[in-house]
């Protein structure tokens, strides 16, 4: 994670999103100028991370819309600009004993309405994702969603963000505040 921020400009970041994070029950992350909500490495679960800027007024949503089974999600609600933005954060195991489900309908349809940004790592391979490897359910799944649902709309450049190539790690958006992000 360090190595992350470090490469960052942080004062230009608003949000910074981390799965995989392995933070043990009772860790505290800090970095200086954001406000850390997080989730511990429990069982199967490996954590995630999501640091907001202090200066930006946050609530973390303890009930977010589920997205799967064995997927671990994240979320905190930012006020900009007097406007909620909700954030989900997610990652979908790969465990070969209990793989994850990724379920995102709920959450492409609740995300049509008020402004979202879902981010994270989806384990999915599809060629519309510029995955080199074998498509998977995850992938077909994402295909889906993204068809169906014109309100939300894929971030990434199609730039391969994993060692072997593909965007694994993806960004979703509300089309309406899509101009907002970078």
């Amino acid at each position: 994670m360090s190595s992350l921020i470090a490469v960052c400009k942080t004062e230009e970041i608003d949000a910074i999103l981390l799965q995989e994070t392995f933070l043990t029950t009772g860790t505290k992350l800090r970095i200086a100028g954001y406000n850390a909500y997080t989730t511990s490495m429990i069982g199967t679960d490996k954590g995630l991370a999501t640091l907001v800027r202090k200066t930006i007024p946050t609530t973390r949503l303890h009930n977010p819309i589920p997205c799967g089974i064995n997927v671990e999600t994240l979320t905190v609600t930012l006020t900009l600009l007097n406007q909620k933005v909700d954030i989900y954060n997610i990652y979908r195991k790969i465990n070969r004993e209990e793989p994850g489900e990724l379920q995102l309908t709920q959450l492409f349809a609740y995300t049509e309405r008020p402004p979202t940004l879902i981010s994270g790592d989806f384990n999915a391979h599809h060629p519309i994702l510029s995955s080199p490897s074998m498509t998977n359910l995850s992938g077909d799944h994402i295909a889906f969603v993204l068809e169906e649902f014109e309100g939300v709309a894929l971030l990434n450049t199609r730039q391969p963000t994993h060692l072997r190539g593909g965007t694994l790690d993806l960004t979703f958006v509300t089309t309406a505040i899509r101009h907002l992000t970078r």
